[in-house]
């Protein structure tokens, strides 16, 4: 039982890794939204 908790730990540890790693190279314009009328742009 504890093993499966293991392996279940270490799956959601790599998968808040790529979560975080994706959401640092993705940023969003959140600054301008009501001037642009709520057309969210991303930032490059």
């Amino acid at each position: 039982m504890s093993s499966e908790i293991q392996a279940y730990n270490d799956s959601q540890t790599i998968e808040d890794k790529a979560i975080c790693e994706k959401s640092i190279a993705i940023q969003w314009d959140y600054k301008n939204l009501v001037k642009r009328k709520g057309q969210l742009e991303r930032l490059k």
